[in-house]
């Protein structure tokens, strides 16, 4: 798999021209910082930025799939952190670019270098003229070239000091990436080491099995895991704010490591050189010259770096364990939680290319096995992105597949193999490159806007064109060398887009800004529009996103340890979900410990963006408690499709007024959908409600959360009726019968356990509250003989009955 490398004999001045191309173009291709703004995903762009502003700790005030550096790259602006988050989207560029040419250039003949040319630099600049997915294919290219440098670096007889250095900085790379985003993080650390360990054993094979082999291999091993744990080390400094400072200080270690080496080389032929004397003065005046110190090529530095790495990361860093825990909580939830099925064909599309890619890797490894260090990663990247982008098979998101596929097809091509001739290397080569055509063109196809393929063609050259206009490469330049300009020309936008978040009327945003706020169920943008400067928010600050048990717990426990002042609450959710279905114990908790701040008949507030607004506040006394609900009879077990009557279940207790209706709902999988699940998607589930009025809704469930407990007896359509269950009075939405559905039932078990449990809750007695003048508005209470006060804890009040 050694790749050759034959353009420039000076090592110096290749690395020169690398280095001077790629800073050129990574100037003109730099992707510029996003505005706030509303919607959806802009909420927790400005929500990452928002986290570092405020320095929360990751893993415990925000659980997300991103991490502490997330926003430089994925993050919308807020005022004074332009300049490093452009400067970060510059250098990986710069890094893509510059590992891209490297590579390059080791090819072995022009074609290859040509086709390598448009894979890796052309394409994905094609990609970025459309906005698809840029900042994921920069990462995504980076680690498969990192992947492919240390494979050629554990290939090598001797592993001079420069490339030692390298893999240093390959493992803070891998550091930092973990630090933006949990899966760059893993992935950049599973496929070095996956290409170690089988360029290791192929070494190791092909030089007659010596041992010693096997411990130059640990060199590159050390020396990778030795950058990572210098990496963690820094970033994870909460002193250290800045990343570039931290970045600076994980480098630090492996720059006076390359010093010490480059001294030590020079003085090595002198006696009284540096070197000698230093070791001269630890033998002697420190008594060590019967110790015999581990260096970086012996199996005992790389346990130890591994287990230092451990204990740092369990006993002194909570946090990050945390991080990783709440990220991969996160990840597992969105493959159960998020699926939508789209269009067959391009799914069918998909798969196809799927199966291209599993045909060349099967083909590599059977023709040439020692590829398999390149060949497994690449498939690993594949079955990630195919699955990514079929789960959310919506919009954009299911092109993210399709965008990757023809640089995985180039990557399995590009290497030459021994075992053909030329004629049989002529026609592989000729069935890489149509392929790689193929790929292209599925991805056009997928991407057409109203199935014209003239509209979309025309329209990527038009963008791509673009890139290179003289008033873009001016922009380009203003954004980097005078970033107070462009900061302000971005701010200015934010000013208009953020005006569809403001609170009407005016005064309650002056009268929210220094109280605690929380935003439920999602819009942050309305941190940014109103200046609350105290928010709040709960750890997965996104209540859609609360996709299993553990994290809705995380949620109920940061409310429970820190009530807020205020939550501005709107009635919402995504995917034909119920509101009251995500983060369900959490949503039970605010319903007995909050209220809203006013009457339920006066006007709403509203926002332009979601529409009305209600301000909750916590309750002086809370009408119920989560921890006291109460089985009702033994769970049941029902098929699929079958109904229930809720009505069945409220009369088997007594006094169905002031009761909450909850059942705990256990869809277990079957054996195939086990498999399914892991390695593709899980089909949606449903629940069919038919309500008192005989008006039917179908509400998508969760299923861990749901596992937890559903309130299904009473689930309100808009605002106007959720606010009366906060206040306490009965609903007017009364659910009458329950069944479920999903259009794959063979991924499931045939039967369905549920059990119903109830949650009795009890108003406060108001302090004017006047007992005889209750009787006399009430005399049905007078003639059953019940206390007054109980009467209108325990019934009155949720019936809305007068007291004074």
């Amino acid at each position: 798999m050694r790749l050759k490398q034959n353009l420039f004999n000076s090592p110096v001045r290749r690395t020169a021209l690398l280095v001077l191309l790629a800073a050129l173009f990574s100037l003109l291709l730099v992707p510029g910082v996003p505005a706030v703004n509303t919607g959806l995903d802009p909420s927790w762009q400005f929500a990452l930025t928002k986290a570092h502003v405020e320095r929360m700790v990751w893993g415990k005030d925000i659980i997300f799939t991103f991490g502490p550096f997330g926003y430089l790259f994925f993050g919308s602006l807020i005022k004074e952190n332009f300049f490093e988050m452009q400067i970060a989207r510059y250098l990986l560029r710069f890094a893509w670019l510059f590992l891209s040419l490297q590579f390059i250039l080791k090819l072995e003949k022009l074609p290859l270098q040509l086709f390598g040319t448009f894979a890796l630099i052309l394409f994905p600049i094609l990609l970025s003229s459309q906005g698809i997915g840029s900042i994921e294919i920069d990462f995504i290219l980076i680690i498969l070239l990192i992947t492919i440098d240390i494979a050629d670096i554990n290939l090598e007889k001797e592993i001079p000091g420069t490339r030692k250095n390298k893999l240093y900085v390959y493992g803070v790379a891998s550091a930092f990436m973990l630090m933006v985003k949990l899966n760059f993080g893993l992935l950049s650390m599973a496929c070095p080491l996956i290409a170690i360990i089988i360029s290791s054993f192929f070494k190791w094979r092909n030089s007659g099995y010596p041992i010693n082999t096997v411990l130059k291999s640990f060199v590159v091993l050390n020396w990778f895991l030795f950058g990572f744990l210098a990496g963690c080390v820094a970033f994870l400094n909460a002193s250290i704010n800045d990343p570039f400072l931290a970045i600076l200080v994980a480098l630090i270690p492996g720059i006076v490591l390359f010093l010490f080496s480059f001294f030590a080389r020079r003085d090595s032929s002198h006696n009284n050189s540096i070197t000698n004397r230093l070791k001269s003065y630890l033998h002697s005046n420190l008594q060590f010259s019967k110790f015999q110190f581990p260096n970086v090529q012996s199996p005992i530095f790389i346990f130890l770096i591994i287990l230092c790495s451990v204990i740092s990361i369990i006993a002194f860093q909570s946090n990050v364990r945390n991080f990783i825990i709440g990220s991969l909580q996160i990840t597992s939830g969105y493959n159960q939680s998020m699926t939508l099925i789209g269009p067959a064909g391009q799914l069918q599309v998909g798969c196809f290319l799927l199966q291209i890619i599993a045909s060349l890797a099967l083909v590599a490894l059977f023709v040439n096995p020692e590829s398999a260090a390149v060949v497994i990663p690449v498939c690993l990247f594949s079955l990630m992105s195919f699955k990514h982008g079929f789960i959310r098979h919506d919009g954009q998101i299911n092109l993210s597949f399709a965008t990757s596929a023809p640089i995985y097809i180039f990557f399995l091509s590009c290497f030459t193999f021994k075992r053909f001739n030329r004629s049989l290397l002529i026609v592989w080569k000729f069935l890489c490159y149509f392929l790689f055509t193929l790929s292209i063109t599925f991805l056009i196809a997928l991407g057409v806007p109203n199935s014209s393929f003239t509209q979309y063609y025309k329209l990527n050259l038009q963008n791509t064109f673009l890139l290179f206009s003289p008033e873009r490469i001016a922009a380009q330049a203003q954004y980097l060398f005078n970033p107070k300009v462009a900061e302000e020309k971005i701010l200015g936008q934010e000013v208009m887009t953020l005006a569809k978040s403001k609170l009407s009327p005016a005064s309650l945003a002056a009268n929210l800004r220094d109280k605690s706020v929380d935003i439920l169920p999602w819009s942050a943008s309305i941190v940014a529009a109103n200046d609350l400067r105290n928010w709040q928010p709960a750890p997965i600050f996104q209540a859609y996103a609360a996709y299993t048990r553990w994290l809705d717990e995380k949620n109920l426990a940061s409310y429970q340890a820190n009530p807020r002042s205020r939550i501005i609450y709107s009635f919402g959710s995504i995917d034909g979900r119920h509101p009251y279905f995500d983060q369900p114990q959490t949503t039970l908790f605010l319903i007995c410990h909050y209220k809203p701040t006013a009457p339920s008949t006066r006007r709403r507030e509203t926002v332009q963006e979601i529409g009305e607004v209600e301000i909750l506040r916590p309750k002086p006394t809370p009408t119920c408690s989560p921890d006291q609900v109460e089985a009702i009879d033994q769970p049941q077990t029902v098929k699929w499709e079958q109904p229930i009557s809720l009505n069945a279940v409220r009369a088997t207790y007594k006094d169905e007024v002031g009761n909450i209706l909850l059942a705990k709902i256990d869809i277990k999988y079957s054996l195939f959908g086990k498999a399914y699940s892991k390695l593709f998607r899980t089909p949606p589930v449903s629940m069919h409600v038919r309500y008192s009025q005989n008006q039917e809704v179908n509400y998508r469930v969760v299923l861990d959360t749901a596992k937890s407990g559903l309130m299904i007896g009473s689930l309100p359509q808009d605002l106007q009726s959720s606010i009366r269950e906060f206040v306490g009075y009965e609903s007017q939405n009364k659910v009458q019968s329950i069944f479920f559905s999903s259009p794959h039932l063979s991924v499931f078990q045939p039967d369905i356990s549920i059990q119903f449990e109830r949650l009795r809750k009890r108003a406060e007695l108001p302090s004017d509250f006047d007992a005889q003048r209750y009787l006399q508005l009430h005399p049905d209470v007078k003639a059953a003989g019940i206390d007054p006060k109980e009467h209108f804890q325990t019934w009155g009040f949720f019936e809305n009955r007068a007291y004074k």
